[in-house]
């Protein structure tokens, strides 16, 4: 359902109130009947949008995806990623501490690849991943696992008081990425 929206529409409405109440409370305060409530509506409604909760969170995902490939891509402008790992990962790092809630719910369960909008939303992101790692799978995946890693830590404060997390992301990366 969501695939079809265009900006401006109730449903378009209806998701930027859910990821105002996602942002605002957390991935288990995001709730139907408290996402009609903030829209002044019944919360069957919200399913003339939606198909249910699970649907309307693949939405957000997806918005997420994007906005995160998105943000990479503009911190590094016209310098291909593979030749500023560490400007691409801190744009990521950025979303990432600037969307919390919506950064753990695009992390909190297997992504739904059989929602077409997740499956063109994550393209971008992961393209760019695997540019900056030269095209070797498995250092892609390293650096998108620190990278989630340090974010999820950082989020929950779990970083060690006065480190230096700066510090730790340029050591993490060129480690991950070093040329062999």
């Amino acid at each position: 359902m969501h695939e079809a929206r265009g900006l401006g529409s109730r449903a378009d409405e209806v998701l930027q109130a859910a990821r105002q109440l996602l942002e605002e409370r957390g991935h288990d305060g995001l709730r139907m009947r408290l996402l009609a409530d903030r829209l002044g509506i019944k919360a069957p409604s919200l399913y003339a949008h939606f198909a249910g909760k699970r649907d309307m969170e693949n939405a957000l995902i997806a918005v997420g995806l994007l906005e995160q490939a998105q943000a990479a891509a503009d911190a590094l402008g016209d310098t291909p990623p593979e030749e500023d790992v560490a400007r691409m990962w801190a744009a990521y790092r950025a979303w990432a501490l600037r969307n919390p809630a919506l950064h753990q719910l695009i992390g909190a369960r297997a992504l739904d690849r059989d929602d077409p909008a997740i499956v063109a939303a994550e393209r971008p992101g992961r393209a760019m991943v695997l540019r900056s790692a030269r095209g070797d799978r498995p250092t892609a995946t390293a650096c998108w696992a620190f990278a989630y890693g340090m974010v999820a830590l950082e989020l929950n404060e779990r970083v060690p008081p006065g480190a230096d997390l700066d510090a730790i992301w340029r050591a993490g990366l060129a480690r991950i990425v070093r040329e062999d």
